[in-house]
């Protein structure tokens, strides 16, 4: 006998309805946050795996959705929308958080592996090209052909020496562990970029030289025979330090041009108006290496909530190469806080670089307080090590 027949069924129609009844509230609801725009977009990065662009757009929106109640109010989306929207952007920043760790492993195979590298960057791009951003796909195909050109000199396939790139370049060029020094330089592209001697090659399109091979090096300078290549250049001493940004392409149409110079000191470090206050960091921009060194995190700060540490160095700010940046252009990058999150890599790799910071700035009262404790503490440290 079935259920039906034991049941009489006004009651079976009762139930029904309550059934549709207990369901009906929650769909206008769901709607409502299915169709809003911001809503909108971030699902449609997130269903075409396109993770880094999803991380960011849902970073962006809770971020407004949590500091601008205009924005919250006129996007008619509830407190269960916005506990969605938290959820969301949490599994997107896993889940670049994991790219970024595959990549990572790849980047600490040594360089005798050079085989092996090279897979797993080609296994890594072959894997995840739809979810990767352009930029980074071009930073994982350069990273390929640069190697792949490295073993062919290393094979004795193409020439190998430094010589023959400063030949192109129009320089004599030397090997350092902290990058290229520029010894002479001769007519060529690096005359016409304005670069002058005794400078010392940091970066080659927008990868630092110490991420790189000495036969990556080469190969990297010798492209400039197929492409513009962009050379990051640095002069100074102790006190102060200058950047060159170039592009130079060799061959017999041969072109160099300066696209930028920035003259800095070579360290600055946290004072009582720095917009790093309102984040709760306080730290020193090691400018010749282009490194932020966490000195001070407040405790319950956005900074603290994200995963930033004491010692923690930091080397790209919002996918940005800090080396080079001038103090302005780091403040400037951190003075779009709150409306805009701030994102840190660090030199450990995806497993220090801390979340995207988002949140409430700490308040005028809360930084000055903080500021006191930084002060405090330097002061302590001071003490114990004097004489």
């Amino acid at each position: 006998m079935s259920l039906k027949t034991l049941i009489p069924w006004p009651l079976l129609l009762l139930a029904g309805l309550a059934a549709c009844a207990s369901g009906g509230p929650d769909k206008p609801t769901e709607r409502k946050f299915y169709k809003n725009p911001q809503v909108r977009q971030c699902l449609d990065l997130d269903r075409d795996r396109r993770a880094t662009e999803a991380q960011a757009c849902w970073s962006k929106l809770l971020n407004r959705l949590e500091s601008d109640s205009a924005f919250r109010e006129a996007s008619e989306l509830s407190d269960a929308d916005l506990a969605k929207v938290r959820r969301k952007s949490g599994q997107s920043v896993r889940r670049t958080k994991g790219l970024r760790r595959e990549l990572d492993k790849c980047f600490n195979i040594t360089s005798a592996q050079r085989d092996e590298r090279l897979t797993c960057f080609q296994a890594y791009l072959d894997a995840n090209r739809t979810r990767l951003s352009v930029a980074e796909r071009y930073e994982v195909e350069t990273a390929i052909t640069a190697m792949k050109q490295a073993r062919e000199r290393v094979e004795g396939k193409i020439e190998n020496t430094v010589e023959h790139a400063g030949k192109l370049l129009g320089a004599q060029l030397h090997l350092e562990d902290e990058g290229v020094r520029i010894d002479t330089i001769e007519p060529g592209p690096l005359a016409l970029a304005q670069v002058p001697e005794q400078g010392i090659i940091v970066a080659m399109d927008g990868i630092p030289i110490v991420e790189l091979d000495p036969a990556e090096r080469i190969a990297r300078l010798e492209a400039c025979q197929d492409r513009q290549v962009s050379l990051l250049i640095r002069q100074g001493g102790a006190n102060q330090v200058s950047f060159r940004l170039t592009e130079c392409r060799c061959g017999p149409e041969g072109s160099g041009k300066l696209i930028w110079q920035e003259r800095m000191p070579a360290e600055v470090c946290t004072t009582a108006n720095s917009p790093e206050l309102k984040l709760g960091i306080s730290w020193c921009y090691l400018s010749s290496d282009g490194v932020l060194e966490v000195e001070q995190v407040c405790k319950e700060s956005p900074a603290d909530l994200a995963g930033v540490e004491p010692e923690h160095q930091y080397v790209r700010l919002n996918g940005e190469l800090i080396l080079g940046m001038t103090p302005d252009q780091i403040a400037k990058a951190l003075e779009a806080f709150p409306a805009n999150p701030i994102e840190f890599k660090a030199r450990g790799g995806a497993l220090q670089s801390p979340s995207p910071l988002t949140g409430q700035a700490l308040d005028t009262a809360r930084a000055e307080r903080f500021w006191k404790a930084v002060q405090k503490a330097m002061d302590l440290e001071d003490e114990t090590s004097g004489p």
